[in-house]
């Protein structure tokens, strides 16, 4: 339980990085 928790939280937390990034890209367009 507490493994898959860590696991689903790295994966949300790299999927908000990655949207953050490519927001912050398009922005300096």
């Amino acid at each position: 339980m507490h493994l898959w928790g860590r696991v689903m939280s790295v994966r949300r937390l790299r999927v908000v990085l990655g949207i953050w990034i490519l927001n912050t890209s398009g922005d300096n367009n």
